[in-house]
């Protein structure tokens, strides 16, 4: 999906500048689409393997807590990440949701390789 790649290239440069300029020009319609895009192709990558008992939420605020409290409301066993990122020093400098989740989540976290 085009708008995905503009908008991780677009966190990227700001990621890279080590000072955030401010918002992301990106409007909340277009996040919450892509979000929504990002949720749909998981549960047909998902359907695909004869996984049924998926659920999906496209939210505002903190990622890692939201994945956190989901995982808790939900009494989740497994929390799966992707690892597509900001990569190793943005990803120190940001914070890393998947670590932030792998550490504060009482569900099992597994990192994927292809996220």
């Amino acid at each position: 999906m085009k708008e995905i790649d503009e908008l991780a290239a677009m966190v990227e440069r700001v990621a890279a500048s080590g000072y955030p300029q401010g918002p992301i020009p990106v409007s909340p319609e277009t996040l919450r689409r892509v979000g929504e895009g990002i949720a749909e192709k998981a549960r047909e990558t998902l359907s695909a393997m004869d996984v049924q008992d998926v659920t999906t939420r496209v939210v505002d605020g903190d990622p890692a807590g939201n994945i956190i409290a989901a995982a808790e409301h939900e009494n989740a066993e497994l929390v799966v990440m992707g690892r597509r990122g900001l990569g190793n020093v943005a990803g120190l400098v940001m914070g890393s949701v998947s670590h932030k989740v792998a550490h504060l989540a009482s569900a099992r976290v597994s990192r994927s390789s292809d996220g």
